[in-house]
């Protein structure tokens, strides 16, 4: 039994890092053997942050709060671990896992009473709108059924959730004509049957086995513009994380298939000195949800170890436009707007962007991107290295005439500032996973302003 004096004393625990890897902070035990946090999330299922930014936990059964609290029923315990007076609902706690149901009741006493158990099996917000369900975070909306969904058009929009979802459409709906459609029917991301995955060319023997599984990726690539408004040259790098799955292809070799989770444009002088933005541009999240995944595939590679090195092949996206040659078709302007289509469905043409400064506005342009990856082990959880790519862009719209410019794009000269990052992350990680570990400057794919192992 606890002593009264120390019944609020909190069990700090180790937290145990299960199979996959885990990048940054999350994954390191500070000198006292805690682990430390600054929200719930970082600590996992089952355990909260503390006032003290440690994860910790109170409880695993309603059982160890009465043994704390000597109170006999009168507290439970939260899905994060924290005793509560029965009746409380923990407001604070951050789920990273559905919660499982039989019935509305176990939704209600492990939540709130906006929530009630679905068909599925897990607990479901209620809903009249997409505002709603806002503070579940990116990606929900407000369905059919007056519940809080996964939103989806295609299988593509579920990947930002995990390499272990799925679009479910409505019978009847082709999901690739639906992905492509800018009148598209909504369906709902679900656990796929199975997991992830992995392909139909899985052979343990062969040396792309160990390349196989999902990585956090941070790609970075620098470039010179000029014909802006306000400056004739502006140096900004893209910096890019998303959630990658690699699997083993029929050609001997692996395929990297990458979810963008998330576009960050950042202008820089080519000294490194400090800079003052007259204006910057901000990429809406619509943007890279809009992106489709990104297919490179080599048809050899290397045994993994540490130092050997590989190339991929080239990726070609075209954004904003629909050509009838990808490689070759000019890209179209504000002053012909062939082939333009809405990508992002925001009813603008193209894609949207912001701009935010001395000028403020949205812009819609047209991209023709394309990259080549030069990849190096650093060991079985690590990769790295410099990139080639090429960026076309023109501008097909704007909120202000004054942004109505003919811009030339082309590759920044310090080839260091172009490369990537990637590191293995456990198999059911989503891309606030990726997110998360790129504002961690000790994480590995934190950005750098220049390429290093």
């Amino acid at each position: 039994m606890i002593d009264s004096k120390n019944k609020t004393t909190l069990l700090l625990v180790i937290l145990v890092l299960s199979c996959g890897y885990i990048d940054g902070k999350k994954s390191e035990l500070s000198k006292e053997k805690y682990s430390v946090c600054t929200k719930d999330m970082d600590c996992g299922l089952g355990r909260y942050c503390s006032d003290d930014k440690i994860c910790t936990i109170d409880c695993r059964t309603d059982k160890d709060c009465g043994l704390i609290y000597e109170s006999g029923g009168v507290y439970s315990c939260s899905p994060c671990g924290r005793c509560l007076k029965k009746g409380e609902k923990d407001r604070r706690c951050i789920l990273v896992k559905d919660i499982a149901c039989e019935q509305d009741g176990d939704c209600t006493k492990n939540l709130t009473n906006d929530y009630i158990c679905a068909s599925n099996g897990f607990c479901v917000k209620k809903c009249n709108r997409d505002l709603d369900c806002r503070k579940l975070g990116r990606g929900w909306s407000c369905g059919n059924k007056n519940v809080c969904i996964r939103r989806c058009f295609c299988h593509k929009d579920c990947y930002f959730f995990g390499w272990g979802y799925e679009c479910k459409l409505p019978l009847g709906i082709n999901e690739d004509e639906n992905c492509k459609s800018e009148n598209p029917v909504m369906g709902e991301c679900i656990p796929r049957e199975g997991g992830v995955d992995w392909g139909n060319n899985v052979d343990f023997e062969k040396d792309s086995y160990a390349y196989t599984g999902i990585w956090g990726w941070n790609l970075n690539y620098a470039v010179r513009t000029t014909g802006l408004p306000l400056v004739s040259q502006q140096d900004s790098v893209s910096i890019t994380y998303g959630l990658a799955k690699i699997i083993q292809n029929s050609k001997g070799g692996i395929s990297i298939y990458l979810k963008l989770c998330s576009i960050r444009l950042q202008n820089f002088k080519e000294d490194d000195s400090d800079f003052e933005d007259l204006a910057y541009i901000v990429v809406p999240d619509s943007y890279s949800d809009a992106i489709p995944i990104l297919v490179n595939n080599t048809e050899a590679l290397p045994e993994m170890r540490t130092n050997v090195s590989f190339d991929t092949d080239i990726v070609l996206d075209v954004r904003g436009a629909r050509l009838p040659d990808p490689w070759n078709t000019p890209l179209p302007s504000y002053e012909d707007l062939r082939y333009v289509y809405d990508q992002d469905r925001d009813s603008k043409p193209g894609m949207t962007v912001f701009v935010s400064g001395t000028l403020s506005g949205e812009v819609y342009n047209v991209q023709r991107w394309w990259v080549k990856y030069h990849i190096k082990v650093v060991d079985k959880n690590r990769m790295s290295g410099l990139v080639d790519f090429n960026s076309e862009e023109s501008i097909v719209g704007a909120s202000n005439k004054m942004f109505l410019a003919k811009i030339k794009v082309v590759p920044h000269p310090q080839p260091d500032r172009s490369y990537f990052r990637a590191i293995r992350v456990s198999n059911d990680s989503d891309c606030n996973t990726v997110i998360e570990m790129s504002k961690d400057k000790n994480s590995y794919i934190y950005f750098t302003p220049h390429y290093s192992n």
